[in-house]
């Protein structure tokens, strides 16, 4: 039982096989939603892609606490739609 909790809390932080660490990307859109959750926040941007689709992407950040300790708060992304100023 402790081997398999270990295993997922090991597996949940890391990021390697998801994203490419190494690769900077810039993304332009309009924020659709702000959520302000435990374990981790997610800001959802409506983004276009080449072909003048709207695609959302997901961006994930770091858990509520550890940005309020750096002076970010729940509306450092406005987003009306959502109801953040």
């Amino acid at each position: 039982m402790i081997c398999g909790v270990a295993a997922l809390a090991w597996s949940h932080h890391a990021a390697a096989p998801v994203f490419d660490m190494n690769a900077e990307k810039t993304a332009t859109g309009v924020v659709k939603q702000v959520d302000w959750t435990n374990p981790h926040i997610w800001i959802w941007l409506d983004v276009q892609n080449a072909s003048g689709q709207v695609e959302t992407w997901g961006f994930e950040g770091m858990s509520p606490n550890f940005l309020a300790r750096r002076g970010w708060t729940r509306d450092v992304a406005a987003c009306p739609a959502c109801g953040s100023p």
